[in-house]
C-alpha cells in the first residue's frame, strides 16, 4: 500500500493492492481480522468489496475504473523508481499495486498478454507517464504496444492521472475514500442476521400460538392488509425526497471549487435552503471583479446574488433520490438510528456534534429533526458527515430540514473554520410501533 499526494489534492491517493471480499455474514469481525493483517488502520469498503490502507485517502484504482470510457484500460506511470500499475478489465478493477522492477512489470504485461484472445469485446485502451524518461523502458513500451488493437490505442500522456483527476469534477459515486477501519461499517451490518433470526423465531412462535388459539380470522386479516397500509405516506415521503448526503458533497465541491477559482475573493457565510445553496462572498484584492464572479456562476450554472445581504453566487440543489424504487427503502427503529447516527459521528469528527431537536409520531412510524453543528469544521468534515449521514451497508432515510424560513447557514472564517448549523430529518419506526422493518 502507498500514498501518493498531489499538491493540488487534499488527501492523498491510495495504491492498495489488498483487496478482499467482504465477509457479509460478520463485516465487523471479518474487517478487525482483516486490519490486523494487512497492518492497516483505514479500509474502503464499496459493496462487497473492501481495500486497505496504511494512510488516509482516496482509492485511485477504483476511481480510474469508474471515469474510464473504456471497459479494458491499463495505466502505467514511471514514479520515484518504481511502476504504478493500474488494469481494468470488464470495467471493474483487476489490479492495482506498485511495482519495484521493470522485470515485475514486464511479467505483467506478459501475463495479460498471454490471456487476451484479441478480440473486440477484450481490447485494451492503454495510458502511460514517464516511461520515455527512462532509457531503459523500450521493453515495457513494447509489450504495451502488443496488448492493444491499434497503435493508436497506447498513449502517452503529458501529465500524470495523480495530478490530473479532479476531484471537483467528479460525481459521487465516483470517489472512494478510505476512512478508519472501526467506523467502515456500522452496527447494523453486525446485526442484521441476529436481527433476521430473531423476528423469524418470534413470528414462528406467533403464528403457532395463533393457529392453536384461533385468536384471529385469517381473510380479515388478507383484507387488512390490502386495504391499510400504515406506511404509505412514509413510503411516498422518502421515494420524492433528496439524498442530504449528496447536499453536503455538492456543498464540498464549490467550496473546493470557490478556493481554487476565486482567490481574489473570501467566503464567509454558506446558507441552506430547501432548493438552493447561497454562498456570500468579499472581494480581497482590486481584481475581484462582478465581472469574474459572474463569469464563474455563469460557467458552472450558478447565479449572481446582489442585494442587501452583499454579493456572493447562488447554485440549484443536485438533486439525487435516496431511494430509487419501492423495494429500496427501508425502515429502521427511530431510537436506533438516532443513536446509530451519533455514535459514529463522535468518532469520525470532533468538529461537528449531531443534537436532536424534535420528534414527531405519525402513528407506525416517526419523523425526527436533528442538527449538525459544526465548530472548528474544515469543508472537508461536509464530506465526513456526508458519509455519516448516508448509511451503510443500507442507505438511511435523512433528508434536508430547513432551519425555520431563513434557511440553515454556517458561518466561514478567513481561515476556512466552518462554525453553524445545518438541519436534517430521518424517518423510522416510532416507539412501541412494529418494528420489523422491511
Amino acid at each position: 500500500m502507498h500514498a501518493i499526494k498531489p499538491n493540488n489534492k487534499e488527501l492523498a491517493w491510495i495504491i492498495s493492492p489488498y483487496r478482499e471480499i467482504v465477509d457479509s455474514s460478520s463485516v465487523r469481525t471479518w474487517l478487525d481480522n482483516k486490519v490486523k493483517k494487512y497492518n492497516a488502520k483505514f479500509v474502503c469498503v464499496h459493496a462487497n468489496e473492501a481495500s486497505f490502507s496504511l494512510y488516509e485517502g482516496m482509492d485511485f484504482g477504483r476511481t480510474v475504473a469508474k471515469i474510464s470510457k473504456h471497459k479494458n484500460f491499463i495505466y502505467v506511470e514511471y514514479r520515484d523508481e518504481y511502476y504504478v500499475f493500474v488494469h481494468i478489465k470488464n470495467g471493474k478493477l483487476f489490479e492495482d499495486r506498485l511495482l519495484s522492477s521493470e522485470s515485475e512489470l514486464v511479467s505483467a504485461l506478459t501475463f495479460i498478454s498471454s490471456t487476451n484472445d484479441g478480440s473486440e469485446n477484450s481490447s485494451y485502451e492503454i495510458n502511460y507517464f514517464g516511461l520515455t524518461e527512462q532509457s531503459s523502458n523500450d521493453e515495457i513500451l513494447e509489450k504495451l504496444e502488443g496488448i492493444t488493437k491499434s497503435p493508436k490505442m497506447c498513449t502517452e500522456i503529458t501529465n500524470s492521472l495523480f495530478e490530473t483527476i479532479e476531484i471537483s469534477d467528479l460525481k459521487d459515486d465516483e470517489v472512494f475514500y478510505y476512512v478508519e477501519f472501526k467506523n467502515a461499517v456500522r452496527d447494523l451490518a453486525d446485526t442484521k442476521t441476529q436481527k433476521v433470526t430473531l423476528f423469524s423465531i418470534v413470528a414462528i412462535v406467533l403464528f403457532i400460538w395463533a393457529l392453536n388459539t384461533d385468536t384471529f380470522n385469517f381473510d380479515e386479516q388478507k383484507e387488512r392488509l390490502e386495504l391499510v397500509d400504515d406506511y404509505k405516506e412514509y413510503t411516498q415521503l422518502l421515494m420524492n425526497g433528496n439524498s442530504f448526503s449528496a447536499r453536503l458533497a455538492q456543498d464540498f465541491k464549490i467550496h473546493k471549487l470557490l478556493n481554487s477559482q476565486l482567490p481574489n475573493w473570501s467566503l464567509y457565510k454558506v446558507t441552506h435552503t430547501i432548493d438552493a445553496i447561497e454562498y456570500r462572498l468579499l472581494p480581497q484584492s482590486h481584481k475581484a471583479s462582478v465581472k469574474g464572479l459572474t463569469l464563474f456562476a455563469d460557467h458552472y450554472g450558478m447565479a449572481v446574488l446582489n442585494d442587501s445581504n452583499g454579493l456572493g453566487i447562488v447554485g440549484g440543489i443536485d438533486k439525487q433520490p435516496v431511494y430509487t424504487m419501492i423495494s429500496e427503502v427501508r425502515r429502521y427503529p427511530i431510537e436506533e438510528l438516532t443513536a446509530n447516527l451519533i455514535d459514529i459521528e463522535s468518532n469520525v469528527t470532533p468538529f461537528a456534534t449531531i443534537r436532536v431537536k424534535r420528534t414527531e409520531e405519525k402513528g407506525a412510524w416517526a419523523e425526527r429533526e436533528l442538527g449538525i453543528v459544526f465548530s472548528g469544521a474544515s469543508n472537508h468534515d461536509l464530506l465526513r458527515v456526508a458519509a455519516i449521514v448516508d448509511g451503510y451497508p443500507e442507505r438511511y432515510p435523512t433528508f434536508f430540514s430547513s432551519c425555520q424560513s431563513q434557511g440553515c447557514s454556517y458561518d466561514v472564517s478567513p481561515q476556512g473554520v466552518l462554525k453553524g448549523v445545518i438541519n436534517f430529518t430521518i424517518y423510522g419506526n416510532s416507539l412501541g410501533a412494529d418494528t420489523n422493518g422491511k
